[in-house]
């Protein structure tokens, strides 16, 4: 926190730090718990369908450590939503700038 003294004030409407904490994981046990293994095991397989554009980009962006992420998400509007769009853009102002 910036101000150490903001630690012993009393919250006005947090009852508990547990008050918006997710729900747990399901049991490895359940029936919800093998139905989702199922779907990434699927999802995941050799044999499974091509991932869609909007999914490529979201597994590239978190597949890639913390700067890696920040640098995604601080970049323009549409190289974030285009994986490579960025580096296009780059190979064009080069080619651009070399014919003079």
């Amino acid at each position: 926190m910036l101000d150490p003294w903001l630690g012993f004030v009393t919250p006005l409407l947090v009852r508990s730090p547990f008050q918006f904490a997710p729900p747990p994981p399901p049991a490895l046990t359940s029936s919800q718990y093998t139905s989702d293994f199922i779907e990434v095991k699927r999802s995941g397989s050799v044999s499974a369908q091509p991932l869609g554009r909007q999914q490529t980009a979201t597994a590239l962006f978190f597949s890639g450590n913390p700067v890696v992420q920040f640098s995604a998400a601080t970049a323009r509007p549409g190289d974030a939503a285009e994986p490579g769009l960025g580096r296009r853009r780059a190979d064009v102002r080069r080619r651009r700038h070399e014919r003079g």
